[in-house]
């Protein structure tokens, strides 16, 4: 049976019985008509004769309870002439009453079937509109049992109208979003909630066991009494727009965990405008967790704070202009080394900076390289001490990497060591002595600034040392990097430069090193973004898992070698990092306050047996019980990374030559001893030594003999104190020792006699042996002094051991401010 048939046959189904009822009025006049007329003319049943007429105004059309009056007045009429009461004036009164009741009775009549036939019309037209309707229709009872289904129920889930007929929606229902169909009744049936109409997302079972999304709209139909008599139910096919929003989410999940897993800080910036339209400022609308981390704040305090309430020194130091500049051109703003007094950490940090606009917004990242910029200034300052030790010109002319050159103003000309020739690949003769022909040779690039920085350091006779790099031209038509530190040795009158001397270092490899790990660096950041990430998925409750291309080659796995992914997975981890793992994945079920987790660990890649570093992030997908359903996460291979900076930190805290602390690691390491109490009545001792004579040796024997000198001091010291003792080289010929832990000043100095009877040996060296003796100054480290006021003090020591003839070994009472001997 059709759908439209189904509403035919709810339209005339009760027509019969109208028949019937109208026949069974009929009847009872007729009974009370013979009745009357078997009754004694006292008992009266005229009144009886109009109350069919009455009830048929309930369901009887105009014409029909106007029959029944016809029919009442009639018999009125007769019983009236039977008994002879017909003309008497109470017998006309009660026929004037029953005519009209007869006369409202039809008016109810006609009112009734206007109604009906409204109400009827505008069923029919609600009828084709749900026929014709893309829609899915239903009409439910007050208890939600269907029993009427629009013809697109087929097309739309598969299903004839007759499978839904006298069932409830909720059959059709998915198990998980039957909660929610029952909540929405409930606000349905809330009498004190009368809002008719709610609107909720589920997904109902199609006629082949798919699900499928649905709109699913309910609206309330109430009677003229305010009684509820029914819902009507529309139905709208949802699933594409659902399945585009999973989609939508799972990309953007995806980008969040790329942007969350990325090492440098990120964060999107929206523009705040005063009324002619100008930037005054930027507001936080997004962070990644590596800003969060570096602004020591959370991500909820973070969001909707403008950048001047944050870091306000931006607009001083010139960067919001630079970000408002960004705003207005499509090229990204890049900064390089740029130094910035931080607001929060106080102090002036060096950053990479990138920034391009986004519509409205600032797409910023930036990079804290102060750690590689104070490298970069050990290192200038290692070279400096390297070059100072060509002090004489027959040294520097045998030294294979060093060349001399002399300059003179006056005459234009210069003079080259043939270590300059080697360098370049010339041969005597190819170089005039002209000084312009040098700066021929220059890279065009360097030429002009060289000769303007060369003028401005040369005037200059408080600054008459000047440093410079620049590119000159091999023979070969190459360009070699030449690092050119020289000194102007005289003035004239009007304070003009008239002669320089000045050392070549070719440090091409240098660069190329420096350029090597600048390419290196952004190709990690390349690989980073791109392919060098590996993206993974787990089913926290089937522990199903699964892995990208790159995950394999991370783990160095074909694709598809494990069967379960995540039970395999464990034997990877490295064994000392397996417990804390096991703490991470216990730590997601129970913090449900973040979903957000990073961590490194080690592997053991499967097909060279290498342990690798691993950057880990993890997002948590939960149920609105805050279960875990999901991980998704993101790994990336940062062994190289941490293994450039353990050769960093290596680098930056090492005297090249000795093999000691140098004197900045020195000064960290004393200023922690500094900040320490006192504890068991044990103290902290500074031995501040200094070779004694140490020119002579270098002028005697030569420099080489004193490298050596100083190596054989340096491991004699170190062999001599503890382990949680430490030495350092804060100078030419200045070595500092720290011992830990001594009972008094006493003990200090009996060690310190000790280390200089063993340094007093002679040393052997390609020059033969060194006689060598030591001046050492001892003091005791007092809590949370400075460091100056305790090498001074030191000093002053060794200072007074100078004096008193060298060779010995001097204390330094803190109480009395002075040396004991």
């Amino acid at each position: 049976m059709t759908a439209g048939g189904q509403w035919q046959q709810l339209n005339v189904r009760f027509k019969p019985f109208k028949n019937r009822r109208l026949l069974g009025l009929l009847a009872s006049q007729v009974v009370v008509f013979w009745l009357d007329l078997q009754l004694p003319p006292a008992i009266s049943l005229l009144a009886y004769y109009w109350v069919p007429v009455v009830l048929s105004v309930l369901f009887a059309t105009p014409i029909q309870v106007l029959l029944l009056a016809g029919v009442a007045l009639s018999f009125t009429i007769a019983v009236g002439l039977y008994w002879g009461d017909l003309f008497s004036a109470g017998y006309l009164v009660r026929m004037i009453g029953g005519a009209v009741i007869a006369a409202i009775a039809v008016y109810l009549a006609v009112q009734r079937q206007r109604e009906t036939a409204a109400r009827f019309q505008l069923e029919e037209r609600y009828r084709l509109l749900a026929e014709n309707a893309s829609d899915v229709v239903l009409f439910a009872q007050a208890d939600h049992r269907i029993h009427w289904a629009s013809p697109s129920l087929p097309l739309v889930l598969g299903w004839n109208p007759e499978d839904w007929i006298g069932t409830r929606l909720s059959v059709f229902i998915h198990r998980q979003d039957a909660p929610a169909l029952e909540a929405l009744y409930a606000q349905l049936a809330d009498l004190a909630n009368r809002v008719s109409r709610h609107e909720k997302n589920f997904r109902l079972r199609h006629h082949d066991g798919d699900y499928r999304w649905f709109a699913i709209r309910i609206t309330a139909v109430y009677d003229t009494t305010g009684r509820l008599s029914g819902y009507v139910k529309g139905l709208r096919d949802i699933q594409d727009q659902v399945r585009s929003q999973q989609a939508l989410a799972a990309e953007r999940a995806q980008l969040r965990a790329t942007l969350d897993s990325l090492i440098d800080p990120h964060v999107l910036l929206t523009a705040i405008r005063d009324e002619q339209g100008n930037i005054i400022d930027f507001r936080y609308i997004d962070a990644n967790p590596a800003a969060c981390l570096y602004n020591r704040t959370s991500r909820d305090k973070l969001i909707g704070k403008t950048l001047l309430q944050i870091l306000p020194a931006h607009q001083a130091s010139g960067l919001l202009d630079q970000y408002i500049q960004a705003m207005t051109r499509p090229e990204p703003l890049i900064l390089n080394d740029y130094a910035y007094s931080h607001d929060i950490y106080l102090e002036e940090r060096r950053f990479d900076i990138r920034a391009v606009r986004i519509d409205e917004s600032l797409s910023y990242t930036w990079r804290d390289v102060t750690d590689r910029y104070q490298a970069a200034q050990q290192l200038a300052e290692a070279k400096e001490r390297y070059q100072q030790l060509a002090q004489r010109w027959e040294f520097a002319m045998d030294f294979g990497d060093l060349a001399i050159y002399e300059s003179d103003y006056r005459t234009q000309k210069v003079f080259y060591s043939p270590g300059i020739l080697n360098q370049l690949g010339y041969q005597p003769g190819d170089w005039s002595e002209s000084l312009n022909e040098w700066l021929q040779r220059l890279h065009p690039e360097d030429r002009i600034w060289i000769e303007q920085d060369l003028q401005s350091a040369r005037a200059d006779r408080n600054q008459s040392i000047y440093t410079i790099e620049y590119r000159i031209q091999h023979r070969d038509g190459s360009y070699r990097w030449i690092i050119d530190r020289g000194k102007v040795l005289a003035y004239d009158d009007e304070n003009r430069p008239l002669r320089s001397i000045g050392t070549h270092i070719d440090i091409t490899e240098s660069k190329q090193a420096e350029e090597a790990l600048s390419r290196a660096n952004q190709k990690m950041r390349m690989a980073s973004l791109a392919a060098g990430i590996g993206f993974w998925e787990l089913d926290w409750v089937t522990e199903h898992c699964s892995w990208d291309a790159q995950m394999w080659k991370l783990y160095g796995l074909e694709p598809g070698a494990l069967e379960e992914i995540y039970p395999s997975w464990w034997q990877f981890v490295y064994p000392d990092d397996r417990d804390q793992m096991q703490q991470l994945m216990a730590g997601i079920q129970a913090q449900t306050t973040t979903n957000f987790f990073e961590h490194d660990f080690r592997i053991i890649r499967a097909n060279d047996q290498q342990v690798r570093h691993i950057y880990s992030s993890i997002y948590v997908t939960r149920d609105p019980q805050d279960q875990v359903l999901r991980l998704s996460g993101v790994n990336l291979d940062i062994t190289n990374q941490k293994r450039a900076e353990q050769e960093l930190t290596q680098q930056a805290q090492t005297d090249e030559l000795t093999g000691l602390f140098n004197r900045r690691a020195a000064i960290a390491k004393i200023q922690s001893l500094c900040e320490l109490d006192r504890r068991h009545g044990e103290a902290n001792a500074v031995l501040f030594c200094d070779l004694d004579h140490f020119k002579n040796i270098n002028d005697y024997y030569g420099h080489a003999a004193g490298d050596a000198v100083l190596k054989v001091t340096a491991e004699r010291i170190q062999s001599a104190i503890r382990s949680n003792d430490f030495a350092a080289r804060i100078g030419g010929d200045e070595l500092l020792v720290v011992l830990r832990g001594v009972q008094s000043l006493e003990n200090a100095v009996a060690i310190a006699e000790k280390l200089r009877h063993l340094v007093a040996e002679p040393v052997p060296t390609d020059a033969g042996l060194v006689d060598l003796t030591l001046t050492i100054g001892v003091t005791l480290i007092q809590s949370e002094e400075t460091i100056d006021t305790l090498i001074a003090r030191a000093d002053t020591a060794m200072y007074q051991g100078k004096q008193a003839g060298r060779d010995r070994v001097i204390s330094f009472t803190c109480p009395l401010n002075t040396p004991d001997h």
